[in-house]
Parts: C-alpha cells; structure tokens; sequence
C-alpha cells in the first residue's frame, strides 16, 4: 500500500518534471538531450 502511494508520487513529480524541462528548454537541443538522459535514469529508478 505505502509502496503504491510511493511509486504514484514518484511518476507524478517524473511527469511534473518532464513537462516543465518540456516547456523550459525548447529551443536548446543540448540541454533537451542531457534531461531526456537524466529522465531515462529516473525510470530507471523507478523500475528497481
């Protein structure tokens, strides 16, 4: 039950994350890279 509540909050902020470094750094594909890479690691943590 904890652990659900957990992993729902942590796919929340992951989204809020997402869509606010979306919104932020259109135009710099550089920095869009770097975030996708820093995104993957925390699906990865997600998943473990």
């Amino acid at each position: 039950m904890v652990t659900k509540t957990i992993f729902r909050k942590i796919t929340q902020l992951h989204g809020e994350l997402e869509s606010q470094i979306n919104h932020i750094y259109d135009d710099d594909d550089d920095v869009v890279r770097i975030s996708e890479k820093a995104l993957v690691y925390i699906d990865e943590a997600i998943r473990t």
